[in-house]
């Protein structure tokens, strides 16, 4: 086993606690209501960011909190924030940063703006 770990490396969960797991995928499962609450308002977006950044406080591999700061960024329209977290989010899981860089609105808040309301 220790011959494998060599091997591949460390696993997550390897180099953060059980608990500060838990917890980090505990305030990305409540951040994920606010940022998908219809009609955002900016409080929302912020409240939604602080929950984000306490979960990769606690967990800093945690992709898709990353992935999810790119969103609530750019639907604040803090477009350097979102690019700054993508950076962030390119080296913890290229495939997930380039997904998300081929939707719609990743493009959009790669880019810079260009927003499209309906």
């Amino acid at each position: 086993m220790n011959f494998l770990r060599n091997l591949f490396g460390k696993k997550q969960s390897d180099s953060v606690p059980q608990s500060d797991l838990v917890l980090a995928e505990e305030y990305f499962t409540k951040a994920a209501g606010y940022a998908m609450r219809q009609n955002n308002q900016p409080e929302d977006w912020q409240k939604a960011i602080d929950l984000l950044n306490e979960a990769v406080r606690l967990n800093p591999k945690h992709a898709k909190a990353q992935m999810s700061l790119v969103m609530c960024y750019g639907g604040k329209l803090d477009f350097d924030s979102a690019r700054r977290h993508y950076e962030i989010l390119k080296k913890l899981d290229p495939n997930l940063a380039n997904r998300l860089a081929q939707t719609p609105i990743g493009m959009q808040i790669l880019r810079g703006g260009d927003v499209i309301s309906f």
